[in-house]
This record gives structure tokens, sequence and C-alpha cells, in this order.
């Protein structure tokens, strides 16, 4: 007698097709199926877990219509990925656009690095293959803490032996189009199957059990006795047998025990993980708001105290008595919002500009022509740049630095008459650039600050 421990697919497939051969299936719960079974509730009908049949061979899919005719239907795939408010197509690695942006160039970037120094792939587990293969971006933000909730264990737990053919691995041209908003939404091996019309997959293992004559329900595999063929149930039953056809499922009852133990544990520690990501997720948010915020500030600044005293010596121009009340409200407004402008100024980090040629003496020009309406008229401002003086350097960049110093001289030099000169000139291969006066300088509570943005 041939022993067949477990009712699920494979223990139905394999009793149906050894036909007349004596043999008797086992298995420990009330109904066959294993994972492949239905629940119907309220109208609907909910699969254990996703069993969707992929027919590439065709003595099975013949098979398949022969004892379920016209059964199943061959649908193709509706899949989502919802992450960080977005809903993506799927496959995720494929289709980032709608992410935020820095996280969707975090994820071609470390892909790209990936593609440019891969390693050999033989020996690795399936969360060092991940990482391998897509990259820290792709896998942190999805595969490791998606595939980790669906299989209750760490990556390194697992082989990567199913990966390869299960997993769609996108060239490095399908993820940019993805990120920039073309779909790829066809990729992987379960694009397209096959899955019953009118009911849930567990239509195949109820057909299956109608064609096999000897099933035995609530039967639980206690010991094997291989020497005797002996097979024990918790029931106290016993079943001798010729040979034995088992999912080798020893660990299962251990692990569902260790499960079990530890779900008051996983249920602590995920409550604290989503704590921790909303914080985590509402400080970037805040940090994101507060770096533009001192960006705009700090470069609203300066056109505002240019304007300022623009309205100053219109001002003193002006004898119409109306018209100099109205330019008073004026100034006084544009000095409150400059107070609280600065106010709000946080230290924050730029982007870097393009490097690009930039005739020195003409930038010098450009910054001094801009700053002749805010300086006093008591400075005196100087260019010391040589004609024809060329430096490969971010333009804009630097003049925001320039004018930020040369303001600050015409702070440091006060009410006082000075000077103010911008020179240039070669150290070497390197360009060294100064703004210089002749005021009393900054207070010590001030250099004690070192150099920090914003600070002046």
């Amino acid at each position: 007698m041939i022993a067949i421990i477990g009712a699920g697919l494979t223990g139905l497939s394999t009793a149906y097709h050894l036909r007349d051969l004596p043999y008797s299936v086992f298995d420990s719960e009330k109904e066959v199926g294993g994972l492949c079974r239905s629940v119907s509730q309220n109208g609907f009908v909910f699969d254990y877990t996703g069993h969707l049949l992929h027919m590439k061979d065709p003595y099975t899919k013949n098979f398949i219509e022969t004892i379920l005719p016209n059964t199943f239907l061959e649908k193709s795939r509706k899949a989502s990925v919802f992450l960080k408010d977005c809903c993506l197509p799927y496959p995720f690695q494929a289709n980032l656009y709608g992410l935020p942006k820095k996280v969707v160039l975090e994820c071609i970037f470390d892909l790209i690095k990936k593609k440019i120094s891969s390693r050999n792939k033989d020996d690795l587990n399936f969360k060092e293959w991940v990482l391998e293969t897509f990259g820290k971006g792709i896998s942190e933000h999805f595969f490791i803490p998606y595939n980790e909730k669906l299989f209750r264990t760490g990556l390194e737990n697992l082989t990567k032996n199913w990966a390869s053919w299960s997993i769609p691995c996108p060239s490095l041209t399908e993820v940019i189009r993805g990120a920039i908003g073309i779909k790829n939404i066809n990729m992987g091996y379960n694009a397209s199957f096959y899955y019953p019309a009118k009911s849930g997959i567990d239509v195949l293992p109820k057909e299956l059990e109608k064609r096999v004559k000897s099933i035995q329900l609530n039967k639980k595999l206690v010991s094997v006795d291989i020497l005797n063929k002996c097979i024990k149930f918790n029931d106290g039953t016993k079943q001798n047998y010729n040979y034995l056809v088992h999912r080798l499922e020893t660990l299962e009852e251990e692990h569902r025990l260790r499960a079990s133990s530890l779900e008051d544990e996983v249920r602590s520690a995920t409550q604290a993980l989503l704590e921790q990501h909303r914080s985590l997720a509402n400080a970037e948010r805040l940090a994101a708001v507060g770096e533009m915020a001192a960006g705009v500030a700090h470069e609203l600044r300066n056109p505002l105290a240019g304007i300022s005293v623009a309205l100053g010596n219109l001002r003193q121009d002006v004898s119409d008595a109306d018209v100099v009340e109205r330019l008073n409200i004026l100034v006084t407004e544009i000095e409150r919002v400059v107070r609280l402008l600065e106010s709000y100024l946080a230290p924050a980090r730029h982007a870097p500009e393009p490097v690009r040629t930039v005739n020195v003496g003409a930038l010098v020009t450009d910054l001094l022509t801009l700053l002749r309406y805010q300086v006093p008229a008591h400075v005196t401002l100087e260019s010391r740049v040589p004609e024809g003086f060329d430096c490969a350097l971010p333009r804009d960049r630097i003049q925001q630095v320039m004018l930020n110093l040369v303001i600050n001289s015409v702070q440091a030099i006060g009410e006082s008459p000075g000077r103010i000169a911008v020179s240039a000139f070669r150290n070497g291969e390197r360009m060294r650039l100064s703004v210089l006066d002749d005021g009393p300088g900054f207070p010590p509570e001030t250099l004690s600050n070192g150099i920090r943005p914003f600070v002046t």
C-alpha cells in the first residue's frame, strides 16, 4: 500500500495518477485542499493564499480542461503596490513614478551602482540576492519589508533559487522609463493566469477529491517508523505501508507554535515600528519644509533690503507729505518682513549647481551694479579683478556668496565711511576670491559661532 500524507494538490494529484494501485491519502484537516482552499463569507469567496494557475505544460492544460471543462478563464494581472501614499503598478521596481523624487533618485542611483559593480550571485541568500540585484534603495523601500511581512521571517533565512524566475528583473532602461511615467505592466511570469470563473480555487481540489477513492481526514501524523514501515496518527491508529509519499512538513508544527508564542511580541514590535515610521515621516516632512523655508527666506532677504534702501532714497527726494507717509509705511512693512524672514532662517543644504567657465571680472561688475541701490552712499565699492580672468565655477552660487559677504561688510562698517573691495587672483591651479572691508570686523560673540550659515 502507498501512504500519501497530505490532501493538498500534490497529494490528490499523486493519488489520481496512481489510478488502480493501492493507496490511501491522509490529512489532518477536516477537508481536502491544504492551503488551496477557499472560504465563502457574505457572498464573497476568499482563498487561503494566492493560487493562480500558470499552465505552460500541454499535459497540465489538457488535464485541467478534462476534469473541469470551461471552468477556468485566462485573466490579466491587475496588481498595485501602495507605498508612501502612492498606488504604483506592479512590479514596483519598474514603476517608480509618483514616489517622492528623493526616493526615486535613491532607487535609480543604487541600481546603477549595482549594475556597474555586480558580483557573482550563486552563493547568496534571498536578502543578499535582492540587494545585489536591485540595490539598497529598491530593496529597503519595498522588497525587504514586503517579503519579510509575507514570509514572516528574515530574508537571510530564505534561498534565492525561486527568485530569478519569479521576480521581474527590469533593465536599467525599463526602470528609468517607469520612473518618468511610462508604465511597465506586463512583466513577470504571472502577467496573465488562469482562475475559476465562478468560484474560488478550491474547485480544483474538490474535483480531484471526487476522483480519488481513498481519503482519510482528521488524521494527523505524529510519527513515522521507517524500519517497520508504519505510521501513527494522533487518534492512536496505525497504518502499515510499502511506500510513503510525504511533504516533509515535520517543522510546520514547531513553526506554528513558535509563531503563536511570539504573536504578542510581534504585535507590539509592529506597533512600535508603525509609530517610529510615522515619527520619521513627520520629521522628514518638517525638515524638508524647514530647508525650503530657510533657503527662500535667505534669498528673499537681500532683494527686500535693496527695495527698502531704494524706497528710503526715494523718500528723501519727495516733498509731498502724503507720498512720504506712504513710503514710510512701505519701508516699515518691508523691514518687518525682513525681520520675520530672519527669524525663520535655519541651516539648510542646497543642491549643487553645475560648474561652467565664467568671466570673473564681469561677474563682479554685475554684482556691484546690483548692490549700488543697497549700499549707503558713505560706503565705496571697488572691483580689483584683472581683465580676461576666466574660471570654472558655479556662477549663481558664487555670486550669491559674494553678495552675502558684501552685505555683511556693509553691516560691519556701520555708519562710518568705508570701502569694500572685491578681488580675485590665481593661486596655483586655483582662484582666490576675497571681499575686504576697512570696518571694525565682527564682534567676538559672532566669531565664536564659527562657520555657520545665516549667523550674520
